[in-house]
């Protein structure tokens, strides 16, 4: 038992010791680490220190370098306004040294000006000298010689009336003039026959159109080197209220330009038309570019395009019509050089040209509501073009000569219906002879006549379709306006002596309220519709008259003829006043559903 003791405390013993020196080499373990991380500590902070001292030394260089490119910078900064302010200086200089030319080139003008005042002064009172001593050499001379007014046969339907006489003048002692005026049936005057020879010079000219928000466009002037009469084109807004026009935009051509002849506005965009030629030396050149697009802005009107419609090089031919498809998408022309032309909207390119006569006008075109056929107005025709087919397009496919029984007559115009007459065609024809005028209904695909209709007893000198195609106004040679319905061709109003002379355009707004009307007397009229007419038939007085002298032979009958004692007691004095009042509201109703015809002008 001691033995086994005495082993078991040898093993405690042992093991105690293994474990005294487990933790004594555990804490030298300890020990060492420690002293190394402190030797690291140490090494980490004397590094530290020089990178310290680096980073000090580095901001000191950093600083020397800022305060090196301050320095720099400030020079150059100076150097850059030294040599900026020394530029400016001789910028200076050199205006001032423009400034005095212009001042000495002024005074020069000046100089000039006041001398050539004063020789204009010397020549007015020289050709003031001249013109009095002419004066009293025609007067004179007149006694013996005078005037003469020589009528000569007539032309078809014009009237020619020769003029000769003499000036008298000390450049000129003694030169014939001479030229034959003609005046037409619709009282339209031209001069011929000029001798000496003079330039054309056109009338003061009036063309109008609305837009699709019933603006009016007007554009007119008194042609080619005209002073004092401008060649414009303006947009106006139109206040029925207060009786008053607006203008909103204008657009002033070239004073040697020619006036507008002929407008046309877009049915949907804000975009017009107008036939305007160039100069004439430009015409001669052959660049008269003389169909123009404008864009109407708010406050202005923008030319957009400029092309070329006519080939003639004669001062007088011109573009006497112009006319928008019904979609927009073509533009047709017709021009005094009896051609057709037609161009592709927007760009105005061309897409056919067609010649159609010799030596005559082209008085109206329109396109169908397809874009198929261009029909072309010539006094004694109508011809049809082609434009559906690319290979023949342009070619004519059909001719409606100008014959009726019983009637020497010419085309005047034509539409086509749109809306309730889009299957119509509306033909206007003048009968020389009787001086009266028809309107022909024609199937607008067939072209079979399916009506025709006298609707005035003068000439008819314009006309227009409303946009819905439901009225067509027209303005005859006795300066009248008539409204009819483009169905039946009855007359809805009339308005008379609408214009002092003769009545060249005429245009329906777009909201048929508004019929404006330009004329050769230099003005254009507004008036308005009614937005509805009756269509009852109206009453002839002279029928109202006989209905009453029937109505009292017949009570004279029945007082002589029939006893009417029974009658007159009470009863029978109401039931006659009953019949009485019902005869009166028949009259009274057949009063009242006469048509009413308003109008009144602007």
């Amino acid at each position: 038992m001691n033995a086994n003791a005495g082993s078991t405390i040898e093993e405690y013993e042992a093991k105690s010791n293994r474990i005294s020196e487990s933790i004594k080499n555990y804490f030298e373990t300890q020990r060492q680490n420690s002293i190394e991380k402190v030797k690291t500590i140490k090494r980490y902070s004397e590094d530290s220190a020089h990178n310290e001292k680096l980073v000090l030394d580095e901001i000191e260089k950093t600083k020397l370098n800022v305060k090196e490119y301050e320095k720099k910078l400030a020079d150059a900064k100076d150097a850059s306004i030294l040599e900026r302010r020394e530029t400016l200086k001789q910028q200076f200089e050199i205006r001032e040294s423009q400034l005095e030319r212009c001042k000495e080139r002024r005074d020069q003008l000046k100089e000039m000006l006041l001398r050539k005042k004063a020789e204009m002064k010397n020549n007015m009172e020289e050709m003031e000298r001249e013109k009095e001593n002419a004066s009293i050499e025609m007067q004179s001379y007149v006694l013996h010689t005078g005037l003469r007014i020589e009528p000569l046969l007539e032309d078809g339907d014009t009237d020619r009336i020769k003029f000769s006489f003499y000036r008298l003048n000390l450049v000129r002692p003694k030169e014939t003039y001479s030229f034959v005026l003609h005046i037409s049936e619709t009282r339209i005057y031209s001069v011929s026959d000029c001798i000496p020879d003079i330039p054309n010079i056109q009338p003061q000219n009036a063309t109008l159109a609305f837009t699709a928000d019933n603006q009016l466009v007007l554009g007119g002037g008194g042609g080619a080197g005209r002073s004092g009469v401008k060649n414009k084109l303006c947009c106006y807004k139109i206040d029925t209220r207060r009786k008053d026009l607006e203008e909103d935009a204008s657009f002033e051509f070239s004073f040697d330009e020619d006036a507008p002849m002929c407008v046309d506005v877009h049915p949907k965009e804000p975009f017009v038309v107008v036939g305007v030629n160039s100069t004439a030396e430009e015409i001669k050149q052959g660049a008269n570019k003389n169909c123009r697009s404008f864009r109407i802005f708010e406050d202005k009107l923008q030319l957009e395009e400029a092309v070329k419609t006519l080939d003639s090089k004669q001062v007088e031919d011109y573009q006497r019509v112009v006319r928008f498809s019904y979609d927009g998408s073509l533009i047709a022309a017709g021009t005094t050089d009896g051609k057709a032309h037609v161009l592709s909207y927007p760009g105005l390119k061309p897409l056919c040209t067609s010649a159609l006569i010799d030596n005559d006008h082209v008085l109206d075109v329109d396109i169908n509501l397809e874009n198929e056929k261009l029909l072309c107005v010539l006094s004694k025709e109508l011809k049809l073009v082609n434009l559906r087919n690319k290979k023949n397009i342009g070619k004519v496919i059909q001719t409606i000569p100008c014959s009726f029984k019983n009637m020497k007559c010419e085309f005047r115009a034509f539409r086509y219906g749109r809306g309730f007459t889009k299957d119509i065609g509306f033909a206007i024809v003048n009968d020389i002879v009787k001086k009266a005028a028809y309107i022909i209904k024609y199937d607008a695909f067939t072209f079979e006549q399916l009506k025709m209709v006298k609707v005035a007893s003068k000439p008819i000198t314009a006309i227009t379709l409303s946009s819905d195609g439901a009225i067509l106004a027209f303005a005859s040679a006795d300066l009248s306006i008539t409204v009819l319905d483009a169905m039946t061709l009855k007359t809805l109003t009339r308005i008379k002596e609408a214009h002092s002379f003769s009545i060249t355009c005429i245009a329906i707004s777009p909201d048929r309220q508004i019929i404006a009307s330009g004329s050769a007397d230099n003005t254009c009229r507004i008036t308005t519709i009614p937005i509805q007419f009756s269509q009852s038939v109206s009453i002839n007085p002279l029928h109202t008259l006989l209905l009453a002298i029937v109505v009292a032979c017949m009570l004279l009958w029945l007082t002589t003829l029939v006893d009417i004692e029974p009658y007159l007691r009470p009863k029978t004095i109401i039931q006659e006043t009953n019949i009485a009042s019902d005869v009166m509201k028949t009259v009274e109703k057949e009063v009242i559903e006469q048509p009413t015809i308003v109008h009144s002008d602007l």
